[in-house]
């Protein structure tokens, strides 16, 4: 399994909604098979990060969720505290995605709007803007909001 942290921001209008910090996860991955699954530090990679963002995340504002089908991903170093600063900016900017740039390897984080995400499920058709979602964001930069923190 391989790990990645994308944050989806729901829509202001429901303010009973928290903030979904999906951690996506595979056991297929053609590089290190396994790998989030492989012991760090006495546990899996996979419980480390899952514990850290539990942790570090308020419970009232996020909700964690694990994605395990065909999805990407290569964070397991993912850090609670950027995920949070990258949601405020994401509101204050009023944008549909925003990406954390120039983070140590394993600690990347991409945020959606859940409306961007909609409209994603549905527009993405190339299996490798399937695989990796935000591809098709960066692919068409001129229809969305976006934001490069």
């Amino acid at each position: 399994m391989q790990t990645s942290s994308t944050t989806i921001h729901a829509d202001k209008s429901d303010i009973s909604q928290r903030h979904l910090v999906v951690v996506q996860c595979r056991y297929n991955s053609t590089r290190l098979s396994g790998k989030a699954m492989m012991i760090w530090c006495g546990i899996p990679m996979l419980s480390f990060l899952l514990k850290r963002l539990k942790a570090g995340l308020p419970e009232d504002s996020f909700k964690i969720i694990l994605a395990t089908t065909k999805v990407p991903a290569d964070n397991p170093f993912t850090c609670p505290e950027v995920i949070e600063c990258a949601v405020n900016e994401m509101i204050k900017r009023k944008v549909g995605y925003l990406k954390c740039e120039n983070l140590p390897e394993g600690s990347g984080v991409d945020l959606f709007s859940a409306n961007l995400l909609r409209q994603l499920g549905v527009k993405a058709k190339e299996p490798q803007e399937r695989e990796h979602i935000n591809m098709y964001v960066l692919n068409n930069m001129e229809k969305y909001t976006t934001y490069f923190l």
